[in-house]
């Protein structure tokens, strides 16, 4: 998957502020990110930053879809240009594993893959 590719395929609105991010609309039922796309092999973490639990779904191009499991189960879905993603990865404190399931070594506390 590449970024365009579900850019051009769900009703995403930019953030405001945030360039190369975008929400996914709150109208869609999305459910977890394989849902948005069934190859999805998000890695799972944990930020201070973040009160919520944080998947990452890293696409082809170097974007990737940051999704938020909100306290109830819901997700909320931000679509991330690589510019976008490195940004808010970098806010976040998150340092991706080289492989999905390897341990972070950011060194960072709670900033943690799960």
């Amino acid at each position: 998957m590449k970024f365009d590719q579900l850019l051009d395929r769900l009703p995403w609105r930019p953030l405001r502020g945030c360039p190369g991010r975008w929400v996914l609309s709150p109208e869609v039922e999305a459910g977890p990110p394989e849902r948005l796309w069934p190859a999805a092999a998000p890695e799972r973490y944990r930020s201070p930053a973040a009160p919520d639990e944080i998947y990452l779904t890293r696409f082809d191009d170097g974007g990737g879809l940051l999704s938020y499991r909100k306290p109830n189960g819901r997700f909320l879905h931000t679509l991330n240009s690589p510019d976008g993603l490195a940004r808010k990865l970098e806010r976040l404190g998150i340092e991706p594993s080289a492989t999905a399931g390897a341990a972070v070594a950011a060194g960072a506390g709670d900033r943690r893959q799960l």
